[in-house]
């Protein structure tokens, strides 16, 4: 795993369509690098203060995270392992029905490559993989009015980014993964890129629909 984070989120949701749980954060190789590197120069509040603005730019804007505990950051040759206490409201209702993003880790993330024309070739600074599950349960009283379809999209063999979901009478569970493994593409490939990244986005962002049972459609 060069530079591989994984998040995890496993909520519960209350009548009133709210959740509370948690999330783990595991990054993996040299994803965890900054982070490290940012204790041992600044310290231990530095750090805090870092991933307390991550993770407020991370999910939705209604959710409060508060941090539980950071293992193994010393150990740089180990997965460094971020937990937070996670709670508040993670969809937007209308009546009976409860909206919530696909990928609540990407609920403030903006599209990228919005302009139709670029002059310069596509670079990323790294190769990455993000492989993310957020799993949420709910009371009896709510039913799954919709589900994410599946999804998988391929970037000339050079990125992937598939999306799952799955549900029981009483919960939800989404996957979503997104590898880059080449950099560089040039002018000409800009479309594609474009393109890929677009429906990444409008997927990230399909609806997890509930509606309360006791209401009618």
């Amino acid at each position: 795993a060069a530079h591989q984070v994984q998040r995890v989120a496993v909520l519960k949701m209350n009548e009133q369509g709210e959740v509370s749980g948690t999330i783990k954060l595991t990054y993996l190789g040299t994803a965890g690098i900054d982070l490290r590197q940012l204790e041992a120069i600044k310290g231990d509040t530095a750090l805090r203060e870092r991933l307390k603005e991550m993770m407020s730019k991370m999910l939705p804007k209604s959710m409060h995270a508060d941090l539980a505990s950071i293992t193994k950051l010393k150990e740089y040759e180990e997965p460094l392992i971020i937990v937070a206490n996670v709670s508040g409201k993670i969809g937007t209702s209308e009546g009976a029905r409860i909206s919530i993003d696909a990928d609540i880790f990407q609920a403030q993330r903006e599209q990228r490559f919005q302009t139709q024309t670029r002059e310069q070739p596509v670079y990323f600074n790294v190769s990455e993989t993000n492989l993310d599950a957020i799993g949420i349960s709910f009371p009896p009283s709510f039913k799954v009015v919709s589900l994410p379809t599946q999804a998988k999209e391929n970037l000339k063999g050079g990125a992937a980014y598939d999306l799952s979901a799955e549900s029981t009478a009483t919960s939800v569970l989404i996957h979503r993964n997104y590898q880059l493994g080449r950099r560089t593409y040039p002018v000409s490939d800009y479309p594609e890129v474009r393109a890929f990244y677009a429906k990444m986005a409008t997927k990230d962002k399909e609806p997890i629909v509930l509606q309360h049972s006791a209401a009618t459609p």
